[in-house]
């Protein structure tokens, strides 16, 4: 596991009184058949515009604390300083991640259904609404030192990671501090 990762957990564990420690993490349904989302990516032909979010039985929820008055919060253990510039927020989209799903796409069309996947869904609202939901289910992020940032004081944007993972592309979501707030 990569040290970021590490701390960030025990950053998380770390909670404020009165608050608990949720782990509440985006669960985006696609249509298609399949067991996995490569498999129904491939039941749609590789078609970017049937590949779409079943809303109603999605999750845009990411959160891993909740207040005492029942408010959601991400953490990140990052200071006010690092979140001037884009840093990760999530990826909650379909992605290639472990070593046993290697054989399910190769690396070529896969990226190439990442790339027009992006662009179509990027073009057409969708991932502005996906900020949308996940920036509403949550009142904000804490970071260093027990601040808490409105998710008003933030911006988001969702971009592609070229060669994220084993030549594999990955589309993820990125947050920052509003220039005005900084």
């Amino acid at each position: 596991m990569q040290t970021r990762a590490v701390t960030g957990i025990q950053f998380e564990n770390n909670t404020l009184e009165g608050y608990r420690k949720v782990n509440i993490s985006p669960r985006i349904m696609w249509e298609g058949i399949g067991r996995n989302n490569f498999d129904k990516i491939k039941s749609l032909n590789y078609d970017v515009t049937k590949f779409i979010i079943i809303w109603e039985k999605s999750r845009f929820t990411k959160a891993d604390w909740e207040g005492p008055n029942g408010e959601l919060y991400e953490v990140k253990k990052y200071s006010r300083k690092d979140i001037d510039k884009w840093k990760l927020f999530s990826e909650p989209f379909f992605k290639m991640a472990s070593k046993g799903r290697l054989k399910c796409m190769r690396v070529e069309e896969y990226n190439k259904f990442v790339d027009e996947f992006y662009e179509y869904n990027k073009s057409n609202g969708t991932f502005d609404k996906i900020i949308k939901n996940i920036c509403n289910s949550v009142s904000g992020i804490y970071i260093e030192n027990h601040e808490c940032i409105p998710m008003e004081d933030l911006e988001f944007k969702i971009e592609i990671l070229r060669n994220c993972w084993e030549g594999y592309n990955r589309i993820t979501l990125f947050f920052r501090l509003k220039p005005s707030k900084q």
